[in-house]
This record gives structure tokens, sequence and C-alpha cells, in this order.
């Protein structure tokens, strides 16, 4: 599934929601992500690297590349 983004890197098409609903899917997940995580910025990259990684599996995402 296809999904294109604006300059600011946001989905703005109809396969929007199918993505959000997937990402919230995993990050509901505490296999993957776990519930202690309160803040986003102290997630390991690994981590987050695994997490992106998943979603690209299931979705083409298209637009700007993602600072590391």
């Amino acid at each position: 599934m296809n999904v294109e983004a604006n300059p600011l890197g946001q989905t703005c098409s109809d396969e929007e929601c199918p993505l959000a609903r997937f990402i919230g899917l995993l990050v509901r997940d505490p296999n993957l992500l776990p519930i202690t995580m309160k803040d986003w910025r102290k997630v390991p990259m690994e981590r987050k690297t695994m997490l992106f990684e998943t979603v690209r599996a299931k979705f083409n995402i298209e637009g700007p590349k993602v600072k590391k």
C-alpha cells in the first residue's frame, strides 16, 4: 500500500487511516514497546528502527528522508 507524504512528512492520502491504525497496534504491543517507556526520546534507536522497518514492510512510504 503506497503512502505519500507532504514536505513536512505528514501523510496526505486515503491510506493514512490504515497506517495510523497499524502504528497504533505496534505501539500498544508490550513486546515491541514496553509500557514503561513514557518518553519517545528515551526509546533506544534500535527499537525505533525495528518499528519503522516493520511499518515499511507493510506500507510503501514515500516522502522526505527522516534525519537520524
